[in-house]
């Protein structure tokens, strides 16, 4: 027969839970820039040396299993960010940290009250979202077409500083053109190429 466990996250809990999401997530924004460092992680496939913040989070796996169910949850948000916007990792990571130490204190003071916490988390994505639509720069000019050297910068900012990669990207992503889709995948070989295939994508 099958059983649950209630998890109280009071006291000694609350603290595990705390170290728990610093180290894991701090292991993900320890990843962060151009300037960010390479985590070494142990896979079934050896090792790998990664900079890349999704990359650490999906190789995210405690032993200890009250650890396995917090990190889950940093996992899952990672993954949910880039579904939804196709980068932010680290990002989001660093939010998860800040936003429950914050609640944290707040509840050590006495003073956390979760449906104020929750409004003001609705009204900063509402300011968030009016400061990038207010200060927001298209990529197209004014006769639609890209504007590769723009694209080239957010490229390199998205390749944490990789020239070649960024290049590649950008050059493919203007040759496609606003409509074409991009697709990538894993390559087993020691070398990173590019291949433009026209047609249809249903």
């Amino acid at each position: 027969m099958g059983y649950s466990k209630k998890i109280d996250i009071k006291g000694e809990n609350a603290k595990k839970v705390s170290a728990i999401v610093e180290k894991y997530c701090g292991a993900i924004t320890s990843t962060m820039g151009p300037g960010g460092n390479v985590v070494l992680i142990q896979s079934a496939q050896g090792a790998i040396a990664s900079k890349d913040g999704l990359t650490v989070a999906r190789h995210l796996a405690p032993r200890d299993t009250f650890e396995r169910l917090i990190t889950q949850f940093v996992v899952d948000a990672a993954n949910r960010t880039v579904n939804e916007a196709g980068d932010g990792t680290t990002t989001t990571a660093c939010f998860i940290a800040e936003m429950y130490g914050m609640w944290v204190d707040a509840h050590d003071s006495k003073t956390a009250d979760l449906n104020e916490f929750l409004a003001g988390m609705d009204a900063a994505v509402k300011d968030t979202l009016d400061y990038l639509g207010e200060n927001a720069k298209s990529l197209l000019k004014q006769n639609g077409s890209i504007d590769l050297e723009a694209l080239r910068h957010v490229a390199m900012i998205a390749s944490n500083g990789n020239e070649l990669v960024s290049n590649m990207v950008a050059n493919l992503i203007y040759e496609v053109g606003p409509k074409g889709r991009l697709l990538m995948k894993s390559n087993l070989g020691n070398y990173t190429y590019t291949e433009k295939v026209s047609g249809y994508s249903f």
